[in-house]
């Protein structure tokens, strides 16, 4: 094998053997819709619809609105581009405040209320690379406000 090759098809082998023990997992598909509206330069609202499915069969969806603010971009954003990029991912700091119901489709699960604030930090690297780190913190409410809410982050 020409010594150009050993290195991808090395790489291609290694990456495809690990992947043989995700074999006895369920199969799972998150079919969701986003609608993003811009309000301000540094404000947008963002309505999230999705839905889990485990072996073709819906088990719950989820429904919710949230407001993204941000902080200034740190860099100018290319604008002539042949596609239009997330703005938001020129921004060192996104903070998300939203609201999440989720409801599942059947069995014996109750519905649930989620308050969620979520914070993304993110950092321009050389080449086009972005590194982000995302902290979330949702505040649940299951079965209805009489079980109380619990905080998970």
């Amino acid at each position: 094998m020409a010594p150009t090759l050993r290195g991808p098809v090395g790489t291609l082998l290694l990456v495809l053997s690990f992947g043989t023990g995700a074999l006895a997992q369920s199969k799972q598909v998150w079919p969701e819709s986003s609608t993003f509206v811009k309000l301000t330069d540094n404000t947008r609202f963002y309505f999230l619809m999705t839905t889990v499915k485990e072996e073709r069969e819906s088990t719950e969806g989820e429904v919710g609105p949230n407001f993204d603010f941000y902080l200034k971009p740190l860099r100018k954003v290319n604008r002539l581009a042949l596609f239009r990029l997330d703005e938001s991912k020129a921004r060192f700091l996104m903070i998300r405040v939203g609201y999440r119901y989720v409801f599942p489709y059947g069995g014996d699960s109750s519905d649930e209320h989620r308050g969620v604030v979520e914070a993304t930090a993110r950092y321009p690297l050389t080449h086009g690379v972005l590194v982000s780190d995302r902290n979330r913190m949702d505040l649940r409410s299951i079965g209805g406000p009489s079980r109380g809410a619990t905080a998970t982050g």
